[in-house]
């Protein structure tokens, strides 16, 4: 995939990055505001690196599905 010249990291790193999206979701319950800024900075720092734009949206859709697996139901994933 195109997304492998942007995202060369160990296998450790990657569950290191799945932890802090599965942790910044239940945060964005408690803290929104919080998560919202801090998700924009590291946008910004990540379009600072050169990631062209295009290529943050499957990395959301990855993101979104491996947090549905975590669901423990349809209704709790759609809260």
């Amino acid at each position: 995939p195109a997304g492998q010249d942007y995202f060369r990291q160990s296998a450790a790193r990657l569950h290191f990055i799945v932890d802090k999206i599965l942790s910044m979701t239940r945060e964005l319950y408690k803290r929104p505001g919080d998560v919202v800024f801090a998700l924009g900075a590291l946008g910004l720092r990540h379009a600072g690196y050169g990631v062209p734009a295009h290529m943050f949206a499957p990395f959301v859709d990855a993101a979104v599905e491996a947090a549905g697996r975590q669901a423990p139901s349809a209704e709790a994933l759609d809260a």
